[in-house]
Parts: C-alpha cells; structure tokens; sequence
C-alpha cells in the first residue's frame, strides 16, 4: 500500500509511541545518534539497499508483550490505520509496520531534492557542503569536469567529496581502498565544519561496505593536531577491518607543504600548501588510471615503513589480558564511557553474569579470575593514584529506567536488585576513595560528544579502547594504543573534556546525591514488586 508520509515523519511518530529518544533507537540498531536524528528530521534517508527498515521495526518490537505494553500495541495499530492499513491483528503488526517504513522510505526517496542555488562569499559556501556530496546528486563539481588544477580550499573540498560520491556510484560493488596522509601541518577541513562532517559520514559509510581507509599521521606533540588523531581514532574504532591508522616510528616528514589522497582506479588528489601559510590552498586532481594507480603504489610504499597505532584484538578475553597487564603499570587511570564504567560493576555481578555466559569451565574461571585481579588492583590504585570517569547521564538513567547497560557485557539483563547493588557499590567507591570522581555530562553538553566507545588511559602511556563494531552489529571490537605520545594525548584530551564539564556536575558531593537519588527510586520499585 501505498503512503505520502515521509520517512522522518513517519519515523517521529513511531519513536513517540515508543517514548523513545533518538539516542535510545540508536543505541539498538547500533548507528550513531546523529544519523537517526537527521532520518527523524528528513535530512538523509537510509538507502533501499540497506536494511535500516527491518532493523528499526524489529528494535521498535523488542521487549514488547501484549498484555503488559496494550497501549503501545493500541498506538501503534491507530497510526498504521490513520495510514489506511486496516489488517492490524497483534501477531501481525511487526511486518505492518515494517511495510509503513519501507513505503515511507520509497516515497521519501522518489521525491526531488530541492535545488540549492550557489552563493559567493565564502562564509555562506560553508553551508552548501551538505550531504547532496555522498547521496546521488554530483554537487559542486560532476566528477568529470573536476579542474585537474584546483585553487582555494572550498573548491578543493567540493571535489574531493565529488569524487568520493562516485565511490558509491561504481558499477560493482567491490570494496575499494582509500590511502590519505596528515603528514603535514597543513589543515585541510579547519574552519569547514560540514564539509567535515560530510567527509566522516561518507568515510564511515564506505568502512560500513568494507572499504580499506588507511590514515598516515605524523605523531607530534601540537595539542591541536595530536587531538584530532585522537578524536579520529574513538570515531573510526569500531570500524575494525576497514580503518588502519599509521605513524612513521622516526617522525619523519616526507614533505611538510604536501598531502596525497588516494583512491585506487578512481581518483587521486596532490594536496598543497604553496604560499607556506597554515593551510592547503592548491590541489592537483589526476582522473588517468594509470597516473592513479601510479601515486596510490607510492602511498602504499610509504605504509610499508609505518606502523599500526591501534593493536586490536580478537575477542574480550584477549583485551581483558591486555587490561590485566596494563592496570600494573603505575599512575592514574581516566576513563569515559557512556555507562557507569566496568570498574564500578560488582564482582557478585560479573560473577553471575559469567556464570551465565555459555563459556566453557576453563574460560568461565579465568574470566572470573582476571576481573578478581582488576579489581583487586582497581582498589589499590585508588588509594595512591587519581581515578576520574565520564559517564553519559542518560545512560544510566536508561539503565535505572530500562534495566539495560548502554554496552551489554556478557549480554547482561539487570534485575532490580542489580541495579541497586551497583549504584550502591559505586556510591561506597566515592564516599570511601578520596581519589576516585565521576562527572556526569549529558549527550553533547559543552561540545563533549560521547561516541559509543569506551575507553580508558592509564599513567598517560597506554590506552584501552572497547566499541561496538560498527560493520558486524550486535558485536564489539576491542583495541590497544601503546605508542606513548598518542596515549599521552588521550590523556590530555580526557583532561580537556574533564574541565569543559560545568565544576557542579564533576562535584563528589553532588554526584553522590545524584545517584543516591536514582538508588532510592529503584528501592521503591523493589518495594513495590515485594508488595
């Protein structure tokens, strides 16, 4: 049947329904935020090719029952019927509503985008850089009347996402492979906040089909240029086949006025700082493939002398290993995690979780034995050591709410009792360790954005990454950085996030009265279901 409902419209109503945020659908069906809230609000459309439809109907029905949720069932069987389909029967309202989507979603793509006329200065240029680039239409430059000499960096920008939108446009459907350098002190996107936002969107959707992204960085001790590989490391980490960032061991510097942009039979670009300021300004494009093929050989030659900044590995069990070793090196420990992060969690907790885990015998107690030693080691450090958390406060208000964990250790279902017991041991952490704080930042508060990542650094020399896998959903990916300047940057990024926070929301006192707050609620709720 047919609908004239957009998508975002269509997709606004299924959310209030469900009285869900967009964050909460996104933590689901595992995308960032941001994407649900530019489909909520008509900015981008999931393509028919991906299967966003299913996986948002299937998430809007978990955890339903029909005898204790009829008045969602009744909600949603009046929208589907104010919509005209009329076969509304409980059993069946999943495929309806999964039809209503995938009819919004066709009707929404079958109508023509909006012409946006071209604007002179500059400053109103920035605002056209917005996702036409990475969606279908060919943007400021058709890929085949691309300059083969470019001057200025807004025009630079707008081809290079043209080329990048004809990745998408390839006749098969290969996985391709991508080679960028920042090797400079050139800045290439500063000062163009959507054309950098369109270029993450595009290189992340590229990583999603499997795409090879690799990134050469010079590693230097600039505050600026150490926390953009920072920031660029927690967004692509969950990506983990298809993002390889590099550095040159010796900092060495190939050429301190020049980036190569490489994308192999498609496209390469020669990025160049010529007047010697603080940004590129020139670019040379080449569209011959064997010229392409010639440059992307060159790059790749040049990784043969890198090494890999992030150390992944396999599985949990392997990255607990990691974090076992890493907790014995001295110093303090700072961590940012949407939860409450897992060094809160009691070891009745894990314990009964890891019972529960399908492990084999061998596995199950050497999983039990290694959080035992980090805990043991957690409450020694903090007797010495600084101990500092970022946790999201929606997230553990989902938790008090929803009895879920933004991330799903061991696939971990809390029972209200656990979750009393967990905030009351978090609660003893900050009332017995001097040394141990938590602040408290919502979603993108004082320009903090919290990814779905979790990561911790310790003494400033290694860092632990935990991500959910952005390419294989409902999984996790775990990492490693050791190589100290880039740990030592972590470091002084988690500082800077920790002072943007307002001085209320990182007091002991006040945090402490925050959770003590939710833990009363909670006891009531027991109380409650004991009556």
């Amino acid at each position: 049947m047919d609908t004239t409902i957009s998508f975002g419209e269509c997709l606004k109503v299924l959310l209030q329904i469900r009285e869900w945020s967009a964050s909460r659908l996104a933590r689901k069906i595992n995308v960032e935020p941001s994407y649900v809230r530019m489909w909520v609000r008509g900015e981008r459309i999931p393509s028919l090719q991906s299967d966003y439809v299913q996986m948002i109907s299937s998430a809007l029905f978990s955890g339903l029952d029909l005898s204790r949720d009829k008045s969602v069932f009744d909600a949603l069987r009046k929208f589907a019927n104010s919509l005209g389909f009329d076969n509304n029967k409980s059993e069946l309202l999943p495929e309806v509503i999964t039809s209503i989507l995938r009819n919004a979603q066709i009707y929404s793509l079958s109508r023509k985008p909006k012409k946006t006329s071209n604007l002179k200065k500059e400053k109103k240029q920035n605002n056209m850089a917005d996702n036409r680039y990475i969606v279908g239409d060919e943007g400021f430059f058709p890929e085949r009347n691309i300059p083969l000499c470019i001057d200025g960096r807004y025009s630079i920008l707008c081809a290079i996402l043209s080329v990048l939108n004809s990745c998408f446009n390839r006749r098969n459907n290969k996985p391709g492979d991508i080679i960028i350098t920042f090797q400079s002190d050139s800045c290439i996107f500063e000062g163009y906040p959507v054309f950098q936002k369109a270029w993450n969107d595009a290189i992340k959707e590229l990583m999603k089909n499997r795409w090879l992204i690799r990134c050469l960085y010079n590693i230097s001790t600039d505050v600026k240029d150490s926390f953009k590989i920072v920031e660029t490391i927690i967004e692509y980490s969950g990506y983990k086949d298809s993002f390889l960032p590099l550095y040159f061991p010796n900092y060495n510097i190939s050429n301190e006025y020049m980036e190569l942009l490489t994308i192999k039979n498609i496209g390469a670009f020669m990025l160049l700082n010529t007047e010697g300021k603080d940004c590129v300004d020139t670019a040379l494009y080449y569209d011959k493939e064997s010229i392409i093929n010639k440059l992307h050989m060159y790059a790749t030659n040049m990784y043969r002398s890198a090494v890999n900044i992030l150390i992944r590995f396999n599985d949990f069990s392997s990255y607990m290993d990691f974090l076992t070793v890493n907790c014995r090196k001295i110093g303090h420990l700072h961590a940012v995690s949407l939860d409450l992060y897992f060094y809160t969690i009691p070891l009745s907790i894990w314990r009964k979780y890891i019972l529960g885990a399908m492990l084999s015998k061998e596995d199950t107690m050497r999983s039990i034995n290694r959080i035992k030693e980090l805990s043991m080691i957690f409450h020694e450090d903090m007797k010495k050591y600084k101990t500092k958390f970022i946790c999201q406060l929606e997230a553990i208000e989902l938790m008090v709410e929803s009895s879920e964990y933004y991330y799903t250790y061991f696939n971990l279902k809390l029972t209200l009792e656990d979750i009393a017991e967990h905030l009351e041991y978090t609660v003893y952490l900050l009332k017995n360790y001097e040394n141990f704080e938590i602040a408290l930042v919502s979603e993108n508060q004082y320009g903090i954005i919290l990814h779905p990542v979790a990561w911790e650094v310790r003494g400033g020399r290694s860092v632990g990454i935990a991500s959910n896998d952005m390419i294989d959903y409902f999984s996790y990916t775990y990492s490693a950085v050791t190589e100290e300047t880039v740990a030592d940057a972590f470091d002084n990024y988690f500082l800077d996030m920790w002072n943007k926070i307002t001085p209320r929301y990182r007091d002991k006192e006040f945090v402490i009265s925050w959770l003590e707050d939710k833990l009363s609620y909670i006891r009531d709720k027991i109380a409650e279901k004991a009556i």
